[in-house]
């Protein structure tokens, strides 16, 4: 989807795309949006849009979360740009985030939301045009695992 400019030179159009491949729990995202597991065993993909605006230099949170929310405390996650596994946006794992093991231009502008409640969301700040793009939200316990797939969308210029 085009996204519309925004007249205010100092705005960033921003919208993201939220997509779940489930086996046997479900992700769920912004506003509450619920997606329920695949009773088949292969996995299904579902999508939904949440446009919204922000400043240049402000914040965001793209949406990931654990149905029903249980503490995500003890599992492994990962954020990530396709093509960039290697160099995640951020890597939680053992009850901490690895703050070495990220890629440099995320370090100190990017944090997870409450994963006691299993709130995994990725909040991104200082917010650059050069942010935009996919994002993969990886979750994994034992031999489970789930992905969550996102596009950041970002139009604007910078104010001097």
């Amino acid at each position: 989807r085009e996204l519309q400019s925004d007249s205010d030179a100092n705005k960033v159009e921003v919208g993201y795309w939220f997509g779940l491949v489930s086996s046997k729990m479900s992700l769920w995202g912004l506003f509450g949006l619920r997606m329920e597991s695949s009773s088949t065993p292969s996995p299904t993909a579902s999508f939904w849009k949440t446009p919204s605006s922000t400043p240049l230099g402000s914040s965001i949170s793209l949406p990931c979360a654990l149905f029903p929310p249980v503490s995500a405390v003890a599992l492994r996650l990962r954020w990530y740009r396709p093509g960039n596994f290697d160099t995640p946006v951020l890597v939680y794992e053992n009850q901490s985030v690895k703050e070495d093991a990220g890629d440099p231009r995320y370090r100190g502008r990017v944090s997870l939301g409450d994963l006691e409640k299993g709130n995994m969301s990725l909040k991104l700040e200082n917010i650059t045009l050069a942010d935009r793009g996919p994002y993969v939200c990886l979750v994994q316990w034992n031999t489970w695992n789930d992905t969550a797939k996102l596009f950041l969308s970002a139009r604007g210029a910078y104010v001097s």
